[in-house]
């Protein structure tokens, strides 16, 4: 899973305003390793016999490998944790290092024999880059504890990937010398950063994707007719159905040649819980051309977000589209204005929607991006007070 669903499993009680108190420590280095970004960012310290794990910014890697030691004493000042430090007490195995940037503690500073170093917190810079990878060739692997993180690539190029992020190994079955596509979002690699091996350049999170040979089949809409992915014969017969960002629509149209085999790039990512969701489309190569989707984390919302304009409409209603189960999912009214029911306004006013009937609608009517394919020239809205047969109803707004 993503890095976010972690999140679920921190318990309940931890997630409140936590209380933090400045102590000290004095112990055995362990290790020296990689926080979420590969670069150095954790110490591991051996306390009388229980392992603690501290993390410093990656901003003091240079400073850290050049003065601290595995197999010397340290002793460090951290901002605790105080419930978390609590909870370790009642843990019976001591030996057990909780995953990195669950509940370590910031180191603040260590003791040199010169004195204290401080180690004031670094803002560290946010990088929105992304990027996919093509058929790249391993030449190396980072593994730790029997379990491989990073895939080492030809010119620098490392694809990091943290097992704390997933129940699934996404490296398992690549071997030095496969080749291999990914991509995602660049990590930042900043002043004093220091890596557990050298020659590194850039850093990605490690998203595999998948590449399959095929010829288009056919394109997907949503059900308010939004062109939002396309469904692929691979050359064993199969069907493969992916997405993509609604505004990348027409450009995939004018690369692809309908005729002419070609060899497509998905994203492996899934949640369990949404079955039907497809998988993200990053890269098509045709003849000797390619096209990548760099935009990332649209899984079961390749539509996205549109900007609105208010509106008014009075009409009659000229269509009642309803879901496999019955429920009323939109209205065509005046054969021109798609209007989108959410399951409130279907449960509370199914009764009074038949076609023919006089409707009035106010809500906010979504403004078409460059790029999109609309399958029918309705107008999309999206209700916020409705009146039919005399009975106004209100959407409910959060």
């Amino acid at each position: 899973m993503r890095a976010f669903l972690i999140l679920m499993l921190v318990p309940i009680a931890l997630t409140a305003q936590p209380k933090y108190e400045v102590q000290e420590f004095t112990g055995v280095v362990k290790s020296i390793g990689s926080g979420f970004g590969f670069a150095l960012q954790q110490i591991v310290l051996d306390i009388n016999g229980e392992l603690n794990g501290f993390l410093f910014n990656p901003g003091y890697g240079s400073w850290v490998v050049r003065n601290v030691k595995v197999g010397e004493s340290l002793t460090l000042r951290a901002n605790v944790n105080v419930k978390y430090a609590e909870m370790r007490k009642r843990q019976n195995n001591r030996n057990a290092i909780s995953p990195v940037y669950f509940f370590h503690d910031q180191i603040l500073a260590i003791k040199t024999p010169n004195g204290w170093y401080e180690m004031p917190d670094i803002k560290e810079e946010v990088v929105n880059h992304t990027e996919v990878f093509l058929e790249k060739k391993v030449i190396d692997e980072y593994v730790v504890d029997g379990k491989r993180t990073a895939l080492i690539l030809e010119n620098g190029l490392v694809g990091y990937y943290h097992p704390i992020l997933s129940t699934d190994d996404k490296m398992r079955d690549i071997k030095i010398g496969d080749y291999v596509s990914f991509g995602s979002y660049r990590r930042h690699i900043g002043q004093g950063f220091e890596f557990p091996i050298s020659g590194v350049k850039d850093v990605y999170y490690f998203n595999r994707l998948i590449g399959v040979e095929a010829k288009l089949h056919s394109y997907l809409f949503k059900q308010n007719f939004v062109r939002i992915g396309a469904k692929f014969k691979t050359t064993d017969g199969k069907m493969v159905s992916v997405a993509f960002p609604s505004e990348d629509a027409k450009r995939i149209e004018r690369f692809i040649k309908p005729e002419i085999p070609l060899k497509f790039y998905y994203s492996d990512f899934k949640i369990d819980a949404q079955p039907m969701a497809l998988p993200e489309l990053h890269a098509i190569v045709q003849n000797a051309d390619t096209l990548y989707i760099r935009t990332f984390g649209f899984f079961g919302g390749a539509d996205g977000k549109h900007e609105h304009d208010p509106v008014e409409i009075t009409g009659k209603i000229t269509r009642i589209n309803v879901t496999p189960k019955g429920n009323v999912s939109s209205l065509i009214i005046d054969s021109d204005y798609y209007v989108e029911i959410d399951a409130m306004m279907a449960q509370q006013l199914a009764l009074h929607f038949q076609k023919g009937k006089q409707i009035s609608i106010q809500g906010k009517q979504r403004i078409k991006k460059e790029g999109e394919i609309y399958q029918k020239s309705y107008h999309i809205v999206v209700p916020e007070r409705l009146t039919i047969d005399g009975k106004t109803f209100s959407v409910y707004i959060p």
